[in-house]
């Protein structure tokens, strides 16, 4: 009962690992966001126009900023991995069967974001 199992560790480090990651991330998103809270309040105490703080933090105008919106990609993303996962769980030994609902369903999210993109892309060009 007092002996040290080492399987424990496998799952300990990817718990701590995989929370590492985004506290990481988190932190840097922190620093970057006071340091641009910083540039400004010194370009504002000493009294820079908007045109220069803009070139300063290198951001354009909301009117000229192009859309970031991809049609397609979601829904090719998780078609993609369901069908791996299809695909995988029916031609691999040695993996789950368990993984086939997942990848079933993975499928038909994929499916169903693909036809929501196809039936709305008048109205996403149009926006």
């Amino acid at each position: 009962m007092n002996e040290f199992d080492p399987e424990i560790l496998i799952p300990l480090f990817a718990i701590i690992f995989g929370m590492s990651i985004p506290l990481v991330a988190m932190y840097f998103d922190y620093k970057k966001k006071q340091d641009t809270n910083a540039l400004l309040t010194e370009a504002l105490k000493s009294g820079a126009d908007m045109e220069s703080i803009r070139d300063m933090l290198e951001i354009e105008p909301a009117e000229s900023q192009a859309k970031s919106r991809h049609p397609y990609r979601a829904g090719l993303i998780c078609l993609g991995i369901g069908g791996a996962m299809l695909v995988i769980s029916e031609t691999s030994s040695g993996v789950p069967e368990n993984i086939f609902i997942p990848g079933v369903l993975l499928a038909f999210i994929g499916i169903a974001i693909l036809l929501a993109d196809f039936i709305n892309r008048k109205r996403m060009d149009n926006d």
